[in-house]
């Protein structure tokens, strides 16, 4: 009888120690393909663990012979520092990253680039309040004429005098090819421009003090060929800079009435961008408002810099 017990115990006791060893092979193999592949679906350690039941005939406790297709309603802490999938049948989605903050002009200015393309945003913002402001102050250039000639990087505005000479040049002049590389220009791109030009950056020559360009009048446009479109230009109305921003061409008019009219709109448009980049900034910033005078005096200065390049929140204020 002593004998039979022990015969029967002694099956008993290696079954138990066969279902141990099988179970701490299957843990320490579960960890470790965790520990390798830190994000492997739930449905994978339950083909595992069926794998070792099938092995081992009932050693462990049995699972149905298709693993679930959803994993069961557990929770999982991390593990080597990586967030698991919760269960409830929908794996957790990993928290999005926050946002980069958007760049501000002080931000932009020493980048590698050489164009203002990466204010172009907050320009075409002042552009639209500018429209505010004087209404058809600037004409833009039609568009057959601008997809031929214009950078995409160009606004293709000038003011109406001007616009009107430069397609009357062009037509006259069809064939030669023009390539224009700056129009109406903002505040935004004669800060970039003039700190570039400060700092010896970029092979810009020549720039002016912001608020201080023809370019922000609408009076002005550089083009990448100079020598053969200056004759063209000069017979109709403009004046070339020189040799030491060979590029620029002024628009002064023809004759006395129509130099009258440049003059008369030179002086109108005289910080036009600038009030209205403190107007956007006014309605964006209540509390820290500016004046709307048009110098770009400090506090303007001040507030450009920590403008976003891509345009603020608010846009224009034509509803004021």
């Amino acid at each position: 009888m002593v004998l039979a017990l022990l015969r029967a115990y002694g099956v008993r006791f290696k079954k138990t120690i066969a279902t141990l060893t099988v179970a701490s092979v299957a843990a320490l193999l579960a960890t470790q393909w965790l520990s390798c592949a830190q994000q492997r679906p739930l449905e994978s350690l339950a083909r595992l663990a069926h794998y070792f039941r099938k092995s081992e005939g009932s050693a462990m406790p049995a699972l149905s012979e298709s693993p679930p297709a959803e994993p069961p309603a557990m929770a999982l802490t991390s593990l080597a520092g990586v967030a698991l999938p919760v269960a409830s049948g929908t794996p957790m989605q990993a928290p999005a990253p926050p946002s980069p903050p958007s760049l501000t002009i002080a931000d932009v200015l020493d980048t590698s680039s050489c164009s203002t393309a990466v204010v172009k945003g907050l320009s075409a913002q002042i552009i639209a309040e500018e429209a505010c402001l004087r209404p058809n102050g600037f004409q833009k250039l039609p568009d057959t004429l601008a997809a031929r000639a214009v950078d995409e990087v160009v606004f293709p505005y000038l003011a109406p005098p001007a616009q009107a000479a430069l397609i009357e040049a062009m037509a006259d002049a069809r064939r030669v090819p023009m390539a224009i590389n700056s129009m109406l220009r903002t505040i935004a791109q004669q800060y970039l421009l003039y700190h570039w030009y400060k700092t010896a950056r970029c092979h810009i020559k020549l720039a002016a003090v912001p608020g201080r360009s023809n370019h922000q009048s609408g009076l002005a446009l550089d083009v990448a060929d100079p020598k053969r479109w200056r004759p063209i230009l000069l017979h109709h109305g403009f004046r070339w800079m020189g040799p030491k921003d060979r590029w620029h061409f002024d628009f002064v008019g023809q004759d006395p009435e129509e130099k009258n009219e440049v003059k008369r709109i030179s002086e109108a448009h005289a910080g036009l961008d600038v009030r209205a980049f403190q107007r956007l900034w006014n309605k964006n910033h209540p509390t820290e408002s500016l004046g709307e005078s048009g110098n770009f005096d400090e506090r303007t200065e001040r507030a450009l810099r920590l403008a976003p390049s891509i345009g603020f929140a608010s846009t224009t204020t034509c509803a004021k």
